[in-house]
């Protein structure tokens, strides 16, 4: 009996793991091209490596006076590709005074390869590395912002790299928290390293140093608030952050953009060189 119940609980932790990968690891359609005049941005068609060699593909979009301003890497949600995201990036551009990086994920959009956690991650690292080596930008000002799954993007990314700044919209806490929308005992962390880094936000932002920005919804019914509180909590120094009442993913809101712009150039102001 003992021995069925162990055999059990593996099974149902395992279906976890899966569930957990095509869930939240789902990436978008594949296209052929962007016709990026229809964007209305001053796009710059990028195309680089991912660490396995990979084609990637990514906007970069830069103000007038880019030189000295920050640059955000823009690390979206594990779902659809750039033009599936357009708003979001149209609303932080035009409301916040910094260039942006925008990457398809592997295996989405024009970007190759296979979308999974762990290519994404190296797809992350490698975004980093492209940025540092755009000419007259401040490769001291480089910001990693992530949305919804792409906070554990962020995060990563800046274990990897010194001086990065951090936002993270609507972020994902651990897998288990994730799971426990659809298995009520979570995940375990073992389980989640099946498909590649371990997935535990907890974990990461308390080796952090760098300055952090959390912003969520307090009715966000994707990732809730409380495990952002707790996420926040458990960061180190220096950190800030913004709650507002909103759903998932708060740039998507016209009635939210002035609080959250004004609460990034806030950030940008007090933590990134002059």
């Amino acid at each position: 009996m003992k021995k069925h119940f162990w055999l059990l609980f593996l099974f149902t932790v395992l279906i976890a793991g899966c569930a957990f990968n095509n869930k939240a690891i789902r990436g978008g359609k594949i296209v052929d091209k962007y016709d990026i005049r229809e964007c209305q941005l001053p796009i710059e068609e990028v195309y680089y490596n991912n660490l396995d060699g990979s084609p990637l593909y990514a906007w970069f979009i830069k103000k007038e006076n880019y030189q000295q301003l920050p640059t955000i890497i823009y690390l979206h949600g594990s779902r659809g590709n750039i033009m599936d995201y357009l708003t979001l990036i149209k609303n932080l551009y035009n409301s916040v005074n910094a260039n942006l990086f925008v990457c398809d994920f592997p295996g989405t959009g024009l970007s190759k390869g296979k979308m999974s956690l762990k290519n994404t991650y190296q797809m992350t690292l490698a975004s980093i590395n492209y940025v540092k080596t755009i000419k007259e930008i401040r490769k001291d000002k480089i910001i990693l912002y992530g949305v919804s799954m792409g906070d554990s993007l962020a995060f990563y990314g800046a274990t990897k790299n010194e001086n990065m700044f951090i936002i993270v919209e609507s972020g994902v806490t651990s897998a288990s928290d994730y799971m426990k929308k659809y298995f009520p005992f979570g995940l375990p962390a073992f389980i989640i390293e099946l498909f590649g880094e371990n997935f535990n936000n907890y974990k990461l932002v308390k080796n952090i140093k760098d300055p952090k920005l959390f912003i969520h919804g307090k009715q966000d019914g994707s990732i809730k608030f409380k495990y952002a509180q707790k996420l926040y909590n458990e960061a180190s120094e220096p950190k800030d952050c913004l709650w507002l009442d909103g759903r998932h993913v708060l740039f998507g809101d016209k009635n939210n953009i002035n609080e959250l712009s004004q609460k990034i150039e806030s950030f940008i102001e007090t933590y990134l060189p002059k």
